[in-house]
């Protein structure tokens, strides 16, 4: 199924274009979901601001940085309460996803659950959707699948009808965003575009823009936490874009489907979740013999090696020391026990928290990694 068209603008001021969308289009009363400290640091608020007295703006940010079902629902309502004519995110993936389940929500009014349960599909048309994003990691402007929490439980919802009508990626809305949260969604895209490197979905196009956003990544995440500039937040939003297009072919595999209860046992934001994990995956990709899908063990250890090259590297062994090197560079901490004691009132981390978080896993996750992963091999991981 081919997603649907959308337009996207990657340029320095490019949420200048919005008031000409939103003139062009006619539209009058919009909602917008933003993020609450990224909104203000970024210059987003101040162009909405700027704009205020040509639109009607309708906001909603009282929502937590996981995505939930009831927020969601919550949004739904107002927006349909307030007529809405289309709907804007501004902010980080949590955000733009959020704007893409309320624009869900509002068309499919009663069947809400059905859809995150995968009973039912979406099939009316949505609101146009605008997505501005104001991190460099999710990617979400430009992917077809939104994540959603419903009871705790982590659920996955995907559509040609979720890609924005228009993306508007502006480096310049990143420039103040604070050092941990740039090392955290700069690790994500670099995941994400690894990820999709090495998923038994990828094919020539998935790889074209996975190895784009690695070398991107590779070459500037370190700057845009520890010396940050115009170029180097310019290539790293750019990294988040192709990463989030590779993505939208592929999805993601072991290490994100591992990250989410990560993220919430260790109660640190995706992106240091996701990274905590990954670097240990170069090996038990590189040596595993038990192949996942058609593809043979000489084709996945010729896309590991590719990997480790765009990566500056040529082994599995090389490429994990790099990986936990560079989490360290950008202040991130690697050591899942410390982080673990820290986050849980000095406790010690126990087999059964493991267990905890390797029977959380999503299985179709899993089934798009490389390699066939036993629960003993995820678990050994974390020791």
């Amino acid at each position: 199924m081919k997603d649907k068209d959308s337009k996207v603008i990657i340029k320095n001021k490019a949420i200048k274009y919005l008031r000409i969308y939103l003139n062009k289009n006619k539209f009058n009363t919009i909602f917008i979901v933003r993020g609450n400290k990224s909104f203000k640091n970024s210059e987003a608020e101040k162009e909405i601001e700027s704009m205020s007295n040509d639109f009607n703006f309708i906001f909603f940010n009282k929502f937590s940085s996981n995505p939930k079902y009831s927020d969601a629902l919550v949004g739904a309502k107002i927006f349909i309460e307030q007529k809405c004519d289309c709907i804007i995110s501004i902010g980080g993936g949590s955000v733009i996803d959020m704007g893409k389940l309320i624009n869900v929500f509002q068309s499919h009014k009663s069947i809400e659950k059905d859809i995150i349960l995968g009973i039912k599909k979406i099939n009316r048309k949505l609101k146009p959707f605008i997505a501005i994003p104001t991190t460099s990691g999710s990617g979400s402007e430009c992917t077809h699948f939104a994540v959603v929490y419903l009871k705790e439980k982590k659920y996955s919802i995907a559509s040609k009808h979720l890609v924005p009508d228009l993306a508007l990626v502006d480096y310049s809305l990143t420039l103040k965003l604070p050092r941990y949260q740039t090392a955290c969604s700069g690790m994500d895209a670099l995941s994400q575009a690894i990820e999709s490197y090495w998923s038994v979905k990828s094919n020539i196009e998935s790889r074209k823009y996975a190895r784009k956003s690695i070398k991107l990544a590779i070459n500037n995440l370190f700057d845009s936490v520890n010396n940050p500039s115009q170029i180097s937040r310019k290539n790293m939003m750019e990294a988040s874009h192709f990463a989030g297009k590779a993505i939208n072919i592929t999805k993601t595999t072991a290490p994100h489907a591992l990250s989410y209860k990560i993220s919430q046992v260790l109660k640190i934001p995706h992106g240091h979740a996701v990274a905590i994990t990954l670097g240990y995956f170069f090996e038990l990709n590189h040596f595993s013999y038990d192949i996942n899908g058609p593809r043979s063990k000489v084709y996945l250890r010729k896309i590991m090696n590719q990997v480790y090259k765009y990566m500056g590297t040529n082994s599995p062994e090389k490429s994990k020391n790099k990986w936990f090197k560079l989490m360290s560079d950008l202040g991130l901490e690697n050591n899942f026990k410390k982080l673990f004691r820290n986050n849980n009132e000095n406790r010690s981390l126990k087999t059964y928290d493991i267990r905890y978080i390797v029977k959380s896993i999503n299985i179709e996750r899993l089934q798009n990694h490389p390699v066939k992963l036993s629960n003993k091999q995820l678990e050994n991981i974390f020791f």
